[in-house]
């Protein structure tokens, strides 16, 4: 736990420093905020080294032994027998032929594709850096790092690409998807997302997907059977056998989590409409979505539902910040801020410490904390 402490500790610092000091640029339309380069490469520097020098740590060890089952070289690939994710088995095949057998440097190298991605997002498009690394760490996002890292890799480039969907980019934006796919099959379901482009939020069509994502929170137990029956030859086959066992919904705490950027999003649709940054609304369609799938995932047994909360809940890393800073009176900013910091200090120990108690280990560090 030290290690996560340290990361909160870090990411504490970075807020208040990036708070203070950030540079104002100007993207072509508008100024903006943006941070010192120094300040990201600090923070997800450590991130990264320790998340990826990790061993061990929640499905990390289901991870080696997959890796250590892996032909070690090209010749010894059959691809007719990788029935899903053909282009992570492919990747990990080269990684053991051109550079190492050993699973401390391929964990390291998907760490730092995720890390490296995540952070030029940040970089990209958070106008309020610090905060959203805060977040980041305090939310127990990070967990992905070292928990469904495969996910998290399509998870942060596909983040790192949504310039693509804003700049209305279809055809590579389609062919990164597709590659993606071959990764983590998931990623398909974002073919969808391009078409947020557009929508206004809170306008017919978001409030149409609330109104049917209600809908199917309530009829989700009853329509499991044949939605488990679709993703049984998938990789949430797993989750489909837990949840058709023993399996239990999503948090209320992380339902409630999720609708905080709503709520406050709703309220400041007038500002934000007069705002009119493309960025911003395509965010709070994300996040509404987000909200959307946690309803389903908390008010049933919808653990496979709540998998896939990951793609949309990345954008409150962008979207929450930039509402305390935008939604709020400069006199209240401030204490706005704090609160929000204070309640997910406690949301991560309650998280990391009481509920999961996640310990680090890293064999290579002669670590465990």
């Amino acid at each position: 736990m030290k290690i996560y402490w340290l990361f909160l500790l870090l990411a504490t610092i970075i807020c208040f420093w990036n708070e203070s000091s950030a540079r104002i640029t100007w993207n072509g339309t508008r100024y903006q905020r943006k941070a010192y380069w120094s300040q990201a490469i600090i923070f997800f520097a450590v991130v990264i080294f320790f998340c990826g020098l990790r061993s061990g740590i929640a499905d990390t060890g289901t991870y080696i032994q997959m890796f250590k089952g892996y032909p070690s070289s090209i010749s010894g690939m059959d691809l007719k027998s990788v029935n899903k994710d053909k282009g992570f088995f492919v990747i990990s095949v080269l990684f053991k032929q051109f550079i190492s057998n050993d699973f401390h440097g391929w964990l390291f190298l998907i760490t730092l594709i995720s890390g490296v991605a995540l952070m030029i997002g940040l970089m990209r498009y958070s106008e309020y850096f610090g905060l959203s690394c805060y977040l980041l760490i305090a939310s127990t996002m990070f967990a992905y790092f070292v928990n469904g890292m495969r996910q998290f890799i399509v998870v942060t480039i596909f983040f790192c690409a949504t310039y693509m969907i804003l700049e209305g980019k279809w055809t590579q934006y389609v062919i990164l998807i597709l590659l993606l796919s071959t990764i983590h099959g998931s990623a398909l379901i974002l073919l969808l997302v391009y078409f947020l482009r557009n929508v206004k939020p809170w306008g017919a069509k978001m409030r149409t997907v609330i109104f049917l994502s209600l809908i199917a929170g309530v009829c989700f137990d009853k329509l499991f059977p044949l939605f488990g029956n679709l993703l049984a030859e998938t990789q949430y086959k797993g989750y489909v056998d837990y949840i058709s066992s023993q399996g239990k919904g999503s948090s209320i705490i992380r339902l409630a989590i999720a609708m905080i950027p709503c709520v406050i999003a709703y309220m400041a649709r007038y500002a934000i409409e007069d705002e009119n940054n493309k960025l911003i609304n395509f965010s709070i369609n994300m996040s509404v979505i987000n909200f959307c799938l946690y309803i389903i995932a908390t008010f049933s047994s919808g653990m496979v539902v709540g998998r896939l909360t990951t793609y949309f809940d990345i954008y409150n890393l962008i979207l929450l910040p930039w509402l305390m800073h935008h939604a709020f009176t400069e006199r209240s900013r401030k204490m706005v801020i704090l609160l929000c910091m204070a309640f997910y200090l406690v949301f991560f120990y309650f998280q990391m410490v009481l509920t999961w108690g996640l310990v680090y280990e890293s064999d290579i560090l002669h670590l465990y904390l």
